[in-house]
């Protein structure tokens, strides 16, 4: 019998989520919310109960710190990303496409997720202050980092050596970031544009190297 459990539940919990979890993701999926759209001085234990149609004293069972609730809202925004990047990832047919699926992934869940994109504008702040943010952030970076490196790897008509590619992919990862952070920080700028631009630049690259290797 197939599972109706969303594959995010998984990332985030590690296991099949039980009863509890599942309560715990809706007081996470109303923070986010609140966070989004009334702001993190707002965002209290009462307007997240509220939100859902309980009390205080159940969201605070769940999470007894207000950090505790922000860092399960950060963990399952990035787990609803990697889903939406594994799944485009999938229509890949070769490594040039899987570079190309990597930057749609991100603009995708963007323009899925906007309340979503606005918390984890809070990330860059909590990681100058917080080393627990900061080492849940690095990690992510480095598992993309990662993942980028051995797609660019398998492109055997460039020829990458493994410094070039750990520098581009890096490059890649910090091009799509900026571009969809400046779409919701800046105006006159659209997610479609700033999706397309990247693509542009990356493709721009990749060819500068395949015709470095050529000639």
């Amino acid at each position: 019998m197939q599972s109706n459990i969303d594959p995010i539940l998984y990332d985030l919990f590690d296991y099949r989520p039980r009863k509890g979890d599942l309560k715990k993701v809706e007081i996470i999926k109303a923070a986010i919310e609140c966070l989004a759209t009334v702001g993190i001085e707002k965002t209290s234990y009462e307007a997240i109960a509220k939100m859902i149609g309980t009390r205080r004293a159940h969201v605070a069972y769940h999470f007894s710190d207000k950090h505790d609730i922000y860092k399960s809202a950060i963990k399952f925004i990035l787990a609803t990303y990697q889903q939406e990047l594994i799944n485009k990832l999938e229509e890949a047919n070769n490594s040039d496409e899987m570079v190309e699926k990597y930057v749609q992934a991100g603009f995708s869940w963007a323009k899925d997720n906007a309340h979503q994109v606005s918390v984890l504008l809070l990330l860059s702040y909590f990681c100058s202050v917080d080393d627990d943010y900061l080492e849940l952030n690095h990690l992510v970076k480095l598992k993309g980092q990662e993942r980028l490196y051995y797609i660019l790897m398998e492109q055997k008509d460039r020829h990458f050596d493994p410094t070039e590619a750990k520098g581009l992919s890096i490059i890649i990862q910090n091009l799509t970031s900026s571009a969809i952070q400046d779409c919701y920080t800046t105006k006159n700028l659209t997610l479609e544009q700033a999706q397309h631009n990247v693509l542009e630049l990356i493709k721009s690259l990749l060819e500068t190297r395949k015709i470095r290797d050529e000639s």
